[in-house]
């Protein structure tokens, strides 16, 4: 490849010739990386619900962390483990557009439809299942020249022109509510199945899928 070659088009892209076979074997192994990242996606996925299953229908009683699926003759086996939930990076927020999906399966006041009482009994107990959090986020100056300085000693007034810190708020799974609503995804309500399954599914990271030898 001479450098007088190098002539960039209309678009600014430099087109270049002469590596015709690695860029052919490139093609191959991608597509054939990405056939092989389905196929596994797959699997996980029915190796996280047969272990979910198995999870589920623990006795009473008995703590069962983790499954492991063994892979016979070979030894070892598929290991495969819910986060702690109790931390509480292993209950994402819940994104608008889940918000908007389970208002659109009817609302979180279905999961507390069998609570007798009124409006305060109804909020308590749904407290119990989802939370709602304010998160103040501070960027640039707020924490370079405000906050930083703030834990040494508090001075003087914020300038206007700093703006407002950015407030948000964010909604999450209570960690000590999760068996209720596991109950709730098996309710004979078709509704308040769904909302309890969007929580499940959105409101907790994955199980863990890793190969044990």
């Amino acid at each position: 490849m001479s450098s007088s070659q190098w002539k960039p088009d209309a678009t600014g892209t430099v087109a270049v010739t002469g590596m015709e076979e690695l860029v052919g074997r490139f093609r191959v192994l991608s597509e054939h990386a990405k056939l092989e990242g389905e196929e596994i996606t797959g699997i996980k996925e029915r190796l996280r619900q047969v272990s979910r299953e198995i999870l589920d229908s623990v006795s009473g009683g008995e703590e069962a962390k983790r499954v492991l699926i063994r892979a016979g003759k070979e030894g070892g086996g598929v290991e495969v483990s819910p986060p702690d939930y109790e931390k509480d990076g292993n209950r994402p927020s819940l994104s608008e557009a889940t918000m908007k999906e389970i208002t659109r399966a009817g609302g979180f006041g279905l999961l507390v439809d069998d609570v007798e009482g009124g409006e305060a009994e109804k909020k308590a107990r749904l407290l119990e299942l989802v939370s709602r959090e304010k998160v103040v986020i501070l960027k640039g100056k707020w924490v370079t020249d405000w906050f930083l300085p703030y834990l040494e000693q508090i001075q003087g007034q914020v300038p206007a022109d700093w703006g407002l810190p950015e407030i948000q708020e964010i909604t999450k799974v209570v960690a000590s509510g999760i068996t209720r609503l596991k109950e709730l995804s098996r309710s004979e309500s078709p509704a308040t199945r769904s909302v309890a399954e969007i929580l499940l599914d959105k409101g907790l990271k994955d199980m863990a899928v890793s190969y044990k030898k």
